[in-house]
């Protein structure tokens, strides 16, 4: 179910993913530029705000191609249990900086 979760979410998203990116107005990241929103009274140009954050994008692929590669090696080297083990540990060292943040 996970799976095609993902799977369908992805397939589903790349439509908006599109629309965001050729909709953007002149000076809100690449694209063609087009007016393929609706002209109104708050947003006469008929562009689409709200687009996708190339920069964060970017910065997220080498990570997950570097996981996507060596995730499976780590896996078979370490043992599945000792990897969920490994993100326990990061899972409570997440959770002990969020309280720190949220009451000191």
């Amino acid at each position: 179910a996970g799976v095609s979760s993902v799977v369908l979410t992805g397939f589903l998203s790349q439509f908006a993913f599109f629309f965001h990116g050729a909709c953007a107005p002149p000076g809100d990241g690449p694209g063609p530029h087009w007016q393929c929103g609706l002209k109104w009274a708050d947003n006469p140009e008929g562009y689409v705000y709200g687009n996708v954050p190339y920069k964060l994008w970017m910065a997220v692929l080498p990570g997950l191609l570097c996981g996507t590669l060596f995730g499976p090696w780590c896996n078979a080297k370490i043992g599945p249990k000792n990897v969920m083990i490994v993100f326990l540990v990061f899972l409570f060292l997440d959770i002990a900086e969020n309280v720190n943040d949220l009451f000191f």
